[in-house]
């Protein structure tokens, strides 16, 4: 902590003392003096292109980091005569070219314009990820959980924890916000949502101090959000078969004119999964003889359906000024059910259990968001405001039944449970964000944001008792927990010739509030907690060559993981009659910090040294009360993760791409007692997925994916290693306007998850679970409308100008 501050305070006079550069700016406007957004303006050096620009709503551009040179201007419009400046030599900063007029194209039938190039499938920037979705054609049959598991570097437990090259702490944020999800509540919310909507994702294994501080690493799931002008929308439709089947329609549309842009999404899928399992636990005696042996044998299922609408109005008061309001709503009816048969030895057969679980659940997710932006005169300079308001509610019933036999008896015993689930989880949140860019390449960030997390769990617990069900208040709990968390935070950013710097702090101050509420026989209990900290990170990059070709970044975080609200509840949860789970609100965040150096060659390949060290990091933990299992989260350990990862992408033919990436990581867990037993945890694993794409042709393209991910190890339990193959193969249509998909996933159903349990105290556990992951899926997609860029009161030249830099 004291390095990263001591760098933090002395890392910007650094980059700041690096030489100066010089900056060119300009308008572009038509003979009426108006301005031409969108227009491209690239910087000529001998006829070589040094850079390019795309001016924005104003007409205004502004190029950056430029030597005492000189140099030629070429300005490109859709309707006007290209325009190529006289030679001009640079010496001051900013060197302003005044007003660019273009002439009116003497060819104005513009019959139509084609987009010929793609997105690579993966983009690296100084500290992210990117991973283009659309280009993976297995997406169109799948939604977003499945989607996640396709992805380089990501892997997702049978739980519903995701994970980042190996690290469990990720927080999800959507377009830009975090949803305040986590395990089930995550995964169902991420089912419910088609992979087709996805533009791309944004991987941060590292992530600035714009960010909140919470998650070891952040995925950000970005969202499809055109800008054309006029009318436009798209229409799709997939099934997929394995143990069960799987649909989805949607529809989305967006109206665009002048100063106003409606965009909608409405989305209706059918789900369904099964997940088989066998367990094995072994009981010895302090002798190592066999004591007991215990099999069960689960079958779980689900079926629900899910109605998705998204809204969203935007409206420009100004060139400079606009508001945005977006409404987002999901309905998702769905029922779920578990079987299970047990079997005790001792050795021979002394017990038999037979139960099941049918639980039925209406949950719904409502979201309100506004979005001020004000835009200035200076380029980028821009300052905004968020405000968002999420109530996700939940109503579930379950009924369980548990049935025991004695050999040695004629009759066995039969209960019979019920449990109303009602849930409520309310989130506030207000942000302001302030960017200022400064004429020597240097940009300066700050904001503040306040967020309010409040989660009602109520647990009522009936048992059957001659035909009625009567409350047990023993069993029963009321869970409310309230957060909230005030933050600031400032980052700077320098671009030198060859250097690029980067350096941030934030503050964040948290309070929480568990209560257990009180009932007839359990007594109210609560705690509470309040801590501030500071965050910094640090992000250094420099170009090993004068073209930019090979980098060189070193970047330094220290991160909070915080634990969420179901880790914090007490209550047990029956899952059988072997096995429970329970929360803990002892529990107390955990604070990693992250190293990471990371090496560069273009887009063809690079690599990455990760090292996270951390403290009270919270796992997963099981405890064995005689037969019974109980699982629970605790701050078990201390300890640090390496990882090396690597990455390429090769053209060996123009039909041919090749991609690559994988690494490994070694996780040691420091020597450490856990319920009066010695864990140390220390495991060398690896990961890989290969990906080639050809193209058949004109309209024709194929896909083959082999994903690898080694053993791994959360707390007590080891996982056994997995793979998958998946292929597919796309048909375009109608001058690219439509396609269809054909996918078979996982077709050697490979993907099965094997995993032991140790440190019990003289009990082991097996458990190998097998989904439905083995699919073929079929896909269509149409987009319609006419494909003209908006020209005016848009950020269409924010969206445009990653292309040409």
């Amino acid at each position: 902590m004291k390095l990263l501050l001591t760098v933090l305070v002395f890392l910007p006079l650094f980059a700041w003392a690096q030489d100066s550069t010089y900056t060119l700016q300009g308008r572009i406007q038509d003979e009426q003096a108006r301005p031409i957004p969108g227009a491209t303006i690239l910087l000529l050096k001998n006829t070589k292109v040094l850079q390019g620009v795309v001016a924005d709503s104003t007409g205004f551009f502004e190029l950056h980091r430029l030597a005492k040179e000189t140099y030629q201007v070429q300005v490109t419009a859709l309707g006007y005569e290209s325009y190529t400046s006289p030679s001009f030599f640079l010496n001051r900063s900013p060197w302003n070219l005044s007003v660019i007029k273009l002439q009116p194209s003497k060819n104005t039938d513009l019959k139509e314009v084609k987009i010929t190039g793609k997105r690579p499938l993966i983009e690296h920037d100084l500290d992210k990820t990117i991973v283009n979705v659309e280009n993976l054609l297995s997406s169109a049959t799948s939604h977003v959980l499945e989607t996640l598991e396709k992805v380089p570097g990501i892997t997702v437990d049978t739980d519903g924890t995701i994970r980042l090259n190996g690290m469990s702490s990720v927080t999800v944020l959507m377009d830009g916000k975090p949803t305040y999800l986590s395990g089930r509540d995550l995964a169902d919310y991420l089912r419910s949502l088609p992979a087709s909507s996805l533009d791309r994702l944004e991987l941060m294994t590292n992530p600035s101090t714009k960010y909140d501080a919470a998650g070891s690493a952040l995925l950000n799931i970005k969202r499809k959000k055109e800008r054309l002008q006029g009318l436009n929308g798209s229409l799709s439709t997939n099934y997929s078969q394995g143990w069960e089947s799987r649909t989805n329609q949607s529809v989305s549309l967006q109206y665009t004119q002048q100063k106003l842009r409606l965009s909608g999404l409405l989305s209706h899928s059918k789900d369904g999964n099964q997940t088989r399992e066998q367990v094995d636990r072994t009981f010895t005696k302090a002798s190592g003889q066999s004591e007991a042996f215990v099999n069960l044998m689960n079958r779980s299922w689900l079926s629900g359906h899910s109605l998705t609408g998204k809204l969203e109005i935007e409206y420009a008061f100004t060139k400079k000024t606009s508001l945005s309001l977006e409404l987002d709503y999901t309905h998702t009816p769905k029922r779920e059910g578990l079987s299970y048969l047990s079997k005790r030895f001792a050795p021979e057969l002394d017990s038999t259990g037979r139960g099941s679980i049918d639980a039925h659940s209406q949950r719904n997710n409502r979201g309100l968001s506004l979005h001020l932006q004000r835009e200035f005169d200076r380029k980028g300079q821009e300052w905004t405001v968020d405000l968002t308001h999420w109530s996700y509610s939940n109503q579930s019933t379950q009924f369980l039944l548990n049935q025991s036999y004695d050999p040695h008896e004629v009759l066995g015993t039969d209960q019979r449970f019920r449990y109303d689930l009602p849930s409520s989880l309310l989130i506030s949140t207000a942000k302001t964000d302030f960017t200022r860019p400064f004429a020597s390449g240097g940009m300066l960030e700050a904001g503040l944001k306040w967020s309010h997390v409040t989660n009602d769990l109520d647990s009522r617990y009936y048992q059957r008792v001659d035909r009625e069900f009567i409350p047990n208040y023993r069993q029963s709990n009321h869970f409310i927990y309230q957060e909230s968390i005030r933050s600031a935070y400032v980052n700077a950013r320098k671009n030198g010739k060859r250097w690029q710097a980067q350096a941030g702090l934030r503050l964040e101050q948290t309070g929480l509030k568990g209560e257990q509420r009180e009932n007839p026989e359990v007594p109210a209990s609560s705690f509470s907690r309040q801590y501030t900290n500071l965050f910094p990170s640090i992000f250094l990059s420099y170009k090993l060559d004068s073209t930019g070709t090979r980098s060189l970044t070193l970047s330094a975080s220290r991160r909070i993981n915080r634990p969420n609200y179901q880790q914090l509840n007490p209550f047990l949860f029956y899952l059988d009659n072997y096995s429970y789970t329970s929360g803990n609100p002892q529990l107390l965040p955990a604070y990693p910090q992250q190293f990471e150096l990371k090496y560069q060659h273009n887009t063809i390949w690079g690599l990455s040294f990760q090292y996270n060290q951390f403290r009270d990091i919270i796992f997963q933990t099981t405890q064995a009360v005689g037969d019974i299992f109980i699982t629970r989260p605790g701050n078990i350990a201390n300890g640090r993760l390496l990882s090396l990862s690597a990455y390429a992408s090769y053209n060996p033919f123009p039909i041919w791409t090749f991609m690559a990436s994988g690494g490994f990581v070694h996780l040691a867990i420091l020597p450490t007692q856990l319920y009066g037993q010695a864990l140390d945890a220390r495991l060398l694993t690896g990961r890989i997925n290969v990906t080639n794409q050809l193209k058949l042709g004109k309209t024709w393209r194929a896909e083959c994916t082999i994903s690898y991910t080694g053993p791994s190890i959360n707390g007590q339990r080891r996982s056994q290693s997995q793979y998958r193959i998946n292929a597919g193969i796309q048909k375009s249509l109608w001058s690219n306007k439509a396609s269809i998909n054909l996918m078979v996933e996982d077709w050697l159903r490979s993907w099965v998850q094997r995993e032991q349990t140790g440190s019990l105290g003289g009990a082991t556990e097996f458990r190998t679970s097998r989904t439905d992951t083995r699919r073929i899926g079929l896909a269509f997609a149409y987009r319609f409308g006419k494909q003209t860029r908006n020209r005016s009161y848009s950020d269409a030249a924010q969206e445009e100008k990653g292309r040409v830099n």
